[in-house]
């Protein structure tokens, strides 16, 4: 009995630290659409196919690493409470959620067992945030003739989507099967949808479909479905491996699709994008408000670009000066409930690069540092003896350029003295002379 209550009491605490991530209280939809097949894209892997993990672009046969830097979503993807920009993926109907700051170690899809993911629990994994998966109908997969994975984004900011398609998979030796799925992330939303089409088993078998998120070392946090009283009827799972079952008289519509959507607190889940996060000064960026409301709609918004602010839900914005900037945005609704998002070091703006052109100007005082890149070679392949630089005094490429200095080979910066501040705004350009052939 003592044991019981201390597992008990183990399992509240977790439930706890992870309640406002908490996927049991996503809402569930069900509806019957045309199932569109993706013929574009990226192609994962191959007719022989079986058990491979896909988390690098570099390598789209796959492998067995289940760490890698992942395949980009096209957008940031709030689920469970974290902000996901990755995706690797198993052949076993299944794919994992991942965070670029991770680097190289964006994706990891580090498992108990590869054939159910929801259920699996790792002691040991070193980001438990990357426990974050979606199953399609995991379970032992192989491809077979006609088999293929696909990746793909389609759509515009803000109803961009991720599609994950596999097509004609079948169980682990299985001759008579033919497994045809979606798993799709939306930024309308943050919606996950599976999408079936054709689900053809030769004999009746199970799968996991759903969600599972973090803790990693126990499964308590997932939003699955079972179907065994069919599947325009499913349930929700009362544990991470509750079965979705098929069969030859039990299988999904052609078109039938599985949402799962975040049910927010009162003051909404603030979120935002960017259409650039680098380049050089001055770097015009266009923000787009992806926030999600809360019990009432949202009436305002105020973003901070590190000391400016603006009240717009769209702004665009103009950062001058080179630098990282933290941008965040915070929401509110006319009860005053609110939601913040930061991200940080969001934005990087290097030195201005004058359009068109090859060289860099950073202002000190009234003088302009001039910088460019190492060119190698000159315009007929030897090594440089000079560069020559050139200005206009002009804000336009067009004008006339004149000779300004010549910079022994191999430098890369000139200052241009008591030029003013109106440099800033000249062109400059750079070429590599050799002058002794």
């Amino acid at each position: 009995m003592k044991k019981n209550v201390i597992l008990l009491a183990f399992l509240l605490c977790i439930l706890a630290l992870w309640g406002q991530n908490t996927l049991s209280e996503y809402s569930f939809s069900y509806s019957v659409n045309p199932y569109i097949e993706i013929t574009e894209g990226t192609l994962l892997g191959n007719e022989s196919t079986d058990d491979q993990f896909f988390v690098n672009p570099s390598n789209p046969a796959g492998g067995y690493t289940t760490i890698g830097a992942g395949f980009p979503i096209g957008f940031d993807f709030l689920f469970a409470g974290h902000s996901f920009d990755k995706v690797g993926i198993n052949a076993n109907g299944w794919l994992a959620l991942g965070d670029s700051s991770f680097g190289s170690n964006a994706i990891n899809m580090s498992s108990q067992s590869i054939h159910s993911p929801l259920a699996s629990q790792t002691d040991d994994h070193p980001n438990e945030i990357l426990i974050a998966r979606i199953a399609g109908f995991g379970r032992d997969l192989q491809a077979q003739t006609g088999s293929s994975i696909r990746i793909t984004q389609q759509g515009a900011a803000p109803d961009r989507e991720l599609i994950v398609q596999w097509k004609h998979y079948r169980r682990q030796g299985a001759t008579e099967d033919s497994y045809n799925f979606q798993v799709c992330l939306k930024e309308q939303g943050m919606k996950v949808c599976i999408r079936y089409q054709l689900m053809q088993t030769g004999n009746p078998c199970t799968g996991e479909i759903g969600l599972r998120a973090a803790p990693a070392a126990t499964a308590v946090n997932f939003a699955n479905r079972t179907t065994l009283g069919g599947w325009a009827n499913s349930q929700p799972g009362t544990s991470a491996n509750s079965p979705a079952a098929l069969t030859s008289t039990n299988y999904p519509a052609n078109g039938a699709s599985f949402c799962w959507s975040p049910v927010l607190e009162a003051g909404g889940q603030a979120n935002f994008t960017a259409n650039i996060t680098s380049g050089a000064a001055p770097l015009t960026v266009q923000f787009t408000d992806l926030s999600l409301a809360g019990t009432n709609p949202i009436s305002s918004w105020l973003w901070d670009f590190g000391g400016h602010t603006s009240s717009q839900q769209h702004p665009l914005y103009c950062f001058n000066d080179p630098g990282l900037y933290t941008v965040s945005l915070t929401i509110s609704d006319a009860l005053g409930n609110s939601s913040t998002q930061t991200r940080q070091n969001y934005i990087e703006v290097s030195p201005s690069i004058v359009p068109g052109l090859n060289t860099y100007i950073q202002m000190q005082g009234n003088d302009a540092v001039i910088s460019w890149d190492p060119i190698n070679v000159d315009e007929n392949g030897f090594t440089p003896q000079y560069y020559f630089l050139y200005f206009n005094g002009c804000s336009t490429a067009s004008e006339q350029f004149y000779f300004l200095a010549p910079i022994p080979y191999p430098q890369t910066t000139y200052t241009h003295a008591g030029v003013g501040l109106g440099a800033s705004h000249m062109m400059y350009r750079v070429k590599a002379v050799r002058l002794d052939y």
